[in-house]
């Protein structure tokens, strides 16, 4: 698609490992959407240009070849070598990787998948399920969940809880348009009581068709909630309550007192 979704700051939704510093850690310098370099350091380029001898015709070949063979900039595994406002965006894969490194935030590990707590949870229970496949984690979700022996068992593992009626008050589903590169399946209660839930993309990315429902999938050509410019919408959509339906406009702060309330009748349910 050529319009690209906005986002909300998804980044701080997520559990981050530090970032490996090792020698093939990407420099600022390799993100030509980041910030450039000094005016200093702009000069010395510049006249660095104006000594170097001009390349011969094999040497701007071999460049021209090297350049192509880089994934394009928007792509997922492009974007798991980025760190864009300090958060690694490739972080998630450290838990597919590496789970028993972390012990107090995994709390299932299977064949299929890894089951960690979100950090800055939006609801009273919420989850991220990380699939391990490596044919898939690096996949767009609309293009991963399109196979459906890989949606049976993501599904499957997804249906997995304990305590109340979990089909009815857990829901399970990702964002149309995830920041973090890593395929990554929420799994989160209806309440949408929680202090992180801090502005109005928070509360929409959860409560609009930005958030697909794993049981929709495989989507259909044609859905809407497959265009950039419909979910740009529904993170911009006035405020209504997810319980009652109602609205809100755009008064943040009286819904999340409302949601309080909703919040109190919903658990003697």
């Amino acid at each position: 698609m050529a319009e690209q979704a906005e986002h909300m700051n998804e980044s701080e939704d997520f559990i981050h490992p530090p970032r490996p510093t090792d020698p093939d850690t990407p420099k600022q310098s390799d993100f030509p959407d980041r910030e450039g370099p000094s005016s200093s350091s702009a000069q010395a380029t510049t006249s660095t240009k104006t000594t170097n001898p001009p390349k011969n015709a094999f040497t701007a070949l071999m460049s021209a070849k090297s350049a192509h063979d880089q994934p394009p900039r928007r792509s997922l595994a492009a974007k798991a070598t980025q760190t864009i406002r300090g958060v690694w965006r490739g972080a998630l894969a450290d838990y597919t990787n590496h789970p028993e490194r972390f012990p107090r935030v995994v709390l299932r590990v299977t064949d299929h998948t890894v089951l960690i707590k979100d950090a800055f949870p939006k609801a009273t229970v919420h989850l991220l399920l990380l699939p391990r496949s490596p044919q898939h984690h690096l996949l767009h979700p609309h293009a991963a969940l399109a196979d459906e022996g890989f949606l049976r068992v993501v599904g499957g593992e997804g249906a997995r809880g304990e305590g109340r009626d979990w089909r009815r008050e857990i829901r399970v589903g990702v964002h149309a348009h995830p920041s973090m590169a890593h395929l990554h399946v929420h799994v989160i209660s209806r309440d949408m009581c929680s202090e992180r839930v801090r502005h109005r993309n928070h509360y929409n990315s959860f409560t609009t068709g930005f958030f697909v429902p794993l049981e929709d999938y495989p989507l259909q050509p044609g859905d809407a909630r497959l265009e950039a410019g419909v979910q740009n919408a529904n993170l911009r959509r006035e405020l209504v309550c997810w319980r009652c339906g109602q609205g809100f406009g755009k008064k943040f702060a009286e819904l999340k007192r409302h949601l309080e309330g909703e919040f109190d009748e919903w658990k003697t349910e």
